[in-house]
């Protein structure tokens, strides 16, 4: 049995999913594509989910506003490079400054 509503807790506002399952013995926390998933053997109240939320706030909005890489960067022993794909004779990557060339003879 699955259960779709919004919670507003501080700065948080944002889905929460309820999954019931018969097999679980604890109850499960996870943040998944903006969405806080909690998974439970047994119906939660509302007051219940809120105190959970509180009580692990910090890493719900730490996973909530954690920004992804995007396809042009790579970040490598802690620092940030930019990619850039070259077509070229040879296939070769350089290191520079703040930024990775891969030269290549495929196009994809």
């Amino acid at each position: 049995m699955i259960f779709i509503f919004r919670i507003k807790v501080k700065d948080i506002d944002c889905p929460v999913k309820v999954i019931i399952k018969k097999t679980n013995k604890h109850i499960y926390l996870r943040v998944r594509d903006n969405t806080i998933v909690i998974t439970s053997r047994c119906n939660l109240t509302l007051e219940f989910i809120n105190n959970m939320v509180l009580k692990h706030y910090d890493a719900i909005y730490k996973s909530l506003t954690k920004t992804s890489p995007t396809l042009n960067e790579l970040h490598y022993f802690g620092k940030k490079y930019s990619l850039d794909v070259v077509l070229s004779q040879s296939n070769n990557v350089e290191v520079l400054e703040d930024r990775i060339v891969i030269f290549t003879k495929k196009k994809e």
